[in-house]
């Protein structure tokens, strides 16, 4: 039974829970799925290629019948006017921030940049803060909140041409700036980072039962090779390479999803379970176009280890999140 998803604004909306679901949760083209819980409410970031828009719903499985917003639009010409991509939103230090690569039509010129919210509200809307200093080629910026510090972490060129892409991370002054220059923790020497390009992209923290995980894709995206890998932070530091091991593949092409990828986290509304949205393949051929957003609820041992999974086919009827049904989606007016 579809949901139905009317967005007002920061003012409220109505929905109707539904009984089960099947993936995708976005139909093509979608891709780089970024998702938080606020309030209560889940608001859903995404690209268009030159804009920026907020999907707000209490209930993510049904991302399809949310109206998009528009938050942010590129200016015409200059450094991020074009090739927009992977934008996450965050509420840090009282203000929502949206962090996204953009170019001016050239790939090489690929940098992270911060927009701010003019109001309290994260449909904003929002203007430009500035340019993160990566020191070189930088996207797929995320996050990581740890203690009372923030780090951003990254994909990037060691150089300054496409040899290959590494996971960087630096410590943050505020939410616009870093503080020192970056370090690399991660390159792509496993196979499953190595077919088509070297690739380690798309990263984003997981946290269970203290202890700390980034997740992150490997190989080329427009391919079926395209996979979702972890590691561990085993170490004190984690601006060190050596604090960080891999633990492999954690979810990779299983016909008819083909080569699953950039994902990020969230949890059910009552809390209780982890969910994982990422971007599939309909097809095996080459491509980007065919990409769209899937959900699964994840699984851990005792010990708090992801277990790892495969996608499931489009056709599976699958339970909503707990806490779905029932009262959490009552109408809302209030919000």
């Amino acid at each position: 039974m579809a949901g139905l998803i009317l967005i007002l604004g920061c003012t409220g909306f109505t929905t109707t829970a539904p009984e089960r679901f099947q993936n995708p949760i976005l139909q093509p083209p979608s891709a780089d799925p970024w998702i938080i819980l606020h309030e209560n409410v889940y608001y859903f970031c995404e690209s268009t290629g030159r804009s920026i828009r907020i999907r707000k719903t209490k209930d993510f499985t049904q991302l399809e019948e949310a109206q998009p917003h528009t938050v942010w639009k590129a200016p015409e010409e200059g450094p991020y006017s074009q090739n927009v991509w992977a934008p996450e939103l965050y509420f840090l230090e009282g203000k929502w921030y949206i962090y996204f690569a953009a170019d001016d039509g050239q790939n090489e010129n690929h940098r992270m940049y911060v927009l701010q919210s003019k109001s309290d509200c994260p449909l904003g809307p929002y203007e430009m803060k500035g340019k993160l200093q990566t020191q070189g080629w930088a996207i797929d910026g995320t996050i990581w909140q740890r203690e009372d510090k923030n780090y951003f972490i990254w994909s990037g060129w060691p150089v300054d041409y496409d040899v290959q892409q590494n996971l960087y991370i630096a410590p943050m002054k505020n939410p616009w700036t870093l503080k020192t220059p970056r370090h690399l923790i991660a390159e792509p020497t496993q196979p499953y980072e190595r077919q088509t390009h070297l690739i380690c992209e798309g990263p984003v923290v997981l946290e269970k039962k203290d202890r700390t995980f980034l997740f992150y894709s490997g190989s080329a995206s427009w391919t079926k090779d395209y996979c979702i890998a972890y590691m561990e932070l085993t170490g004190e530091d984690p601006l060190h390479k050596e604090s960080w091991r891999k633990k492999g593949v954690f979810m990779k092409t299983n016909p008819p999803v083909y080569g699953p990828g950039h994902n990020c986290f969230t949890t059910s509304p009552d809390g209780k379970e982890i969910w994982i949205l990422f971007h599939a393949k309909k097809t095996p051929e080459p491509e980007w176009e065919d990409r769209q957003v899937h959900t699964q609820k994840m699984s851990f041992d005792h010990k708090g280890t992801p277990l790892p999974m495969k996608p499931y086919p489009p056709e599976k009827d699958l339970s909503p999140p707990s806490g779905i049904t029932g009262n959490s989606q009552a109408s809302s007016t209030d919000m």
